[in-house]
């Protein structure tokens, strides 16, 4: 952009010379001779003065890009700073997850073994309460078909007793 500018600024300086050598020329009451070297002299003036804006021009050009380069340069260590300290996050994220799963996988597993030890009790107390119960049937019954036997031999008394 300050090229653009320097570049009209160039342009205008020009077009004055020469509109200015123009009027000069007309306007000038010299002898040929005198007006050959006034247009010679003013020729190597503009040269001059052109040369002056052109080192200028190009010492302004040098500057922008340098000023270009530093900040390339600038803008290449921070992006490669964020890169790093992105990498920095992204590692602590995973050994959090890490972490975080290993504790959960850790806290899964105990609870699996208190369950699974819960199970086991729970089934040693149907085992046993299931070993009662048939104790009480076997009892329960064997006491009935006693009862029935002692009451069949008790009609069977009776009964031998009555004829």
């Amino acid at each position: 952009m300050a090229n653009n500018g320097n570049d009209q600024f160039l342009r205008g300086f020009l077009l004055g010379g020469i509109v200015g050598g123009i009027l000069a020329l007309l306007y000038a009451p010299k002898s040929g001779k005198e007006t050959r070297e006034e247009i010679k002299r003013r020729s190597k003036e503009l040269w001059d003065d052109m040369d002056e804006q052109l080192q200028e021009v190009r010492k302004e050009a040098e500057r922008i890009i340098e000023e270009g380069k530093k900040e390339a340069e600038r803008l290449r260590e921070e992006a490669e700073r964020r890169l790093e300290e992105a990498r920095k996050k992204a590692e602590e994220l995973i050994e959090t997850g890490k972490s975080t799963l290993e504790s959960v996988r850790s806290e899964a597993e105990s609870k699996l073994e208190e369950t699974k030890g819960k199970a086991e009790e729970a089934v040693q107390k149907g085992k046993e309460s299931v070993k009662k119960g048939a104790s009480r049937i076997k009892e329960a019954v064997s006491k009935g078909v006693k009862a029935y036997k002692e009451e069949v031999q008790e009609e069977a008394a009776s009964d031998s007793g009555k004829k």
